[in-house]
């Protein structure tokens, strides 16, 4: 089928990588048919959807020009990430803006350009025309000639490789690249071609790789009942150093460790990634709170959802490696009170409810300090809690018949596939209590628009699971404070620590007396009830502070491996494996 025609026309050349600059151009063909005003304004985004977080691309973007029919035409930069290209009184036929990107952040949420590759994020690369945002685009690229391998989720026009077309701004903005030497391999799930590029290349990608991650994709697909793909693209950065994942509509980013496919645990982790990256393609990237699209690239995107989307994204991601094998029913069990004991021994529990961690996204959840834990929940750990417990809710409610997978679906059905639209708060849970036959107003203000401690006991017993709340080494020695080095990086709220005046930043010097070789060591022989006298360096002063030891106050939730279900509470068990 031929592609519509466009003005719009993007061309990206790379010719010295080993300067980390791309070059833009847009082209915009018959321009004075489009343009009404004396002047067109252009834009670059300061934030890439999936990532909450102003990052300010426009820092990195310099040389800017614009020209009309051959000549230059004035230009001012009016804000932040807006330049404004006035025209002559004849409006031109045909406009250019051309631009260079200084790309060397190697990250999932940035761009990066080397000698031998170019991993590229569409926001913090192109500009857009902001009186006409929704033209469909075409991209060129002009690569170095030893640079072989192009991969985008973008189809090609007219089968050729470096041209590509989008039907829209927002689709071009969510098709990353990497182009370079990469390695690329494919496999085939639910009549989808999945393709897998992986930089550095290898060898070869290991069949058991492909194969594994044929595997989650396909429980996803079970799971959710829909494939909305035409194909799929799995852009692995393997590096140095781990920095995540990001999703988008058609592919995803993975940056992970090297060593990663080197120890079975670390393999573990990849595949979660996989499976949690994937599982976007339904959980935000269609399915949508409303405020997530269509996006205003200049700000902020509030919503208080992101407890949902990634909350319960991260749940589904681990039923997704249950399903697909990865995890045994222990295993993902345990990865459920794993969540629940991180979250409790977090202080911040008690002070920020899901949806103000959702809505405070953008100025704390990428920019954690000291005090993080005292003050801040993840959306991520406590909303997959929450979709445990409705999970099970929903469960119970219909004795086995239904699950938080026809939540799923039905938004899904209803908000994608027909009214192709973001799904409003008070919709989601209109939905949940359709499935849990309860009315959950006060369930939301407890544990999501509040900070109540979740009745955990309760659920675990709705599933023949006896829940038990266990003292954490109750003579364990305890001042709530983790060391880096010899300095202090975090003091726990509540603690004595806090208390009697130990500081993060505080060098410890020596306690009672002794100087600090080895913290742990010390630690494990000191006694609850004792007090110590502690000698740190403070802005270059040293100071005395008296410190009492305490116990550990942490409690831990464990299962009580004893306890027998009835045949009932088996069945509902059963179900909630999707047995």
């Amino acid at each position: 089928m031929p592609f519509p025609t466009s003005p719009l026309h993007y061309t990206l050349s790379i010719d010295d990588p080993q300067t980390h600059y791309v070059s833009v151009r847009l082209d915009i063909e018959g321009f004075a048919q489009y343009c009404l005003a004396p002047y067109a304004d252009f834009q670059l985004p300061v934030w890439t959807p999936g990532s909450y977080l102003l990052r300010e691309y426009a820092q990195h973007l310099e040389s800017f020009a614009g020209q009309g029919d051959s000549l230059d035409l004035p230009f001012e930069k009016i804000d932040k990430c807006t330049w404004r290209v006035h025209l002559a009184s004849h409006k031109p036929k045909h406009v250019s803006i051309s631009y260079r990107i200084y790309a060397f952040d190697l990250s999932v949420r940035t761009n990066f350009v080397d000698t031998d590759l170019a991993s590229l994020l569409g926001a913090g690369l192109f500009m857009y025309w902001k009186a006409h945002p929704q033209l469909p685009v075409y991209l060129s690229l002009e690569l170095p000639p030893h640079w072989k391998q192009i991969s985008c989720a973008l189809p090609s026009l007219d089968g050729k490789k470096n041209q590509f077309f989008a039907a829209d701004y927002d689709t071009l903005l969510d098709s990353p690249m990497v182009l370079g030497n990469h390695e690329m391999q494919w496999f085939k799930a639910q009549d989808t071609v999945h393709q897998v590029a992986m930089y550095p290349g290898f060898s070869g990608i290991p069949e058991t790789l492909l194969a594994d991650m044929q595997k989650i994709v396909e429980a996803g697909h079970q799971l959710m009942g829909h494939n909305p793909l035409d194909q799929y693209i799995f852009l692995v950065l393997s590096v140095s150093r781990y920095n995540g994942g990001l999703e988008h509509a058609n592919s995803c980013t993975l940056q992970v460790k090297r060593e990663v496919f080197e120890e079975e645990s670390s393999y573990v982790d990849f595949l979660s990634l996989v499976a949690h990256e994937y599982f976007h393609i339904w959980n935000i990237k269609r399915l949508r709170p409303a405020p997530l699209g269509p996006f205003d690239y200049t700000q902020e995107n509030y919503s208080r959802l992101l407890w949902f989307v990634e909350g319960f994204t991260s749940y589904y991601e681990k039923l997704m490696m249950h399903r697909a094998g990865f995890l045994s029913e222990e295993e993902f069990v345990q990865t459920h009170l794993s969540r629940i004991n991180t979250i409790e021994r977090y202080p911040g529990i008690r002070q920020q409810s899901l949806s103000e961690a959702s809505m405070d996204a953008w100025i704390k959840a990428y920019r954690p300090n000291e005090n993080a834990r005292n003050t801040r929940i993840s959306y991520y750990t406590k909303g997959a809690v929450i979709a445990l417990l409705l999970d099970w809710k929903i469960i119970r409610a219909s004795q086995g018949k239904h699950c938080l997978d026809e939540v799923m679906r039905e938004m899904y059905q209803s908000f994608y596939l027909q009214e192709n639209r973001g799904f409003r708060d008070h919709e989601l849970q209109d939905c949940l209590e359709k499935y849990t036959q309860t009315d959950l107003t006060s369930f939301f203000a407890q544990y999501i628009h509040g900070t109540q401690s979740l009745p955990y006991a309760k659920f675990f017993a709705s599933m023949g699971l006896k829940l038990q709340t266990l003292p954490l080494e109750p003579e364990e020695a305890y001042l709530g404070i983790e060391l880096e080095g010899k300095n202090i990086r975090y003091v726990a709220r509540g603690s004595t620590a806090e208390r009697d005046g130990l500081n993060v930043k505080d060098q410890i010097v020596s306690m009672d007396g002794i100087a600090l070789e080895n913290w742990d060591d010390w630690l494990s022989r000191q006694k609850p009830g004792k007090k110590v006298k502690f000698h740190v360096i403070r802005d270059k002063k040293l100071r005395e502070v008296s410190v009492l030891i305490a116990a550990n106050p942490h409690l831990r939730y464990e299962l009580d491996e004893t306890y027998e279900a009835s045949q009932e509470e088996k069945a509902l068990y059963e179900k909630w494996l999707r047995r």
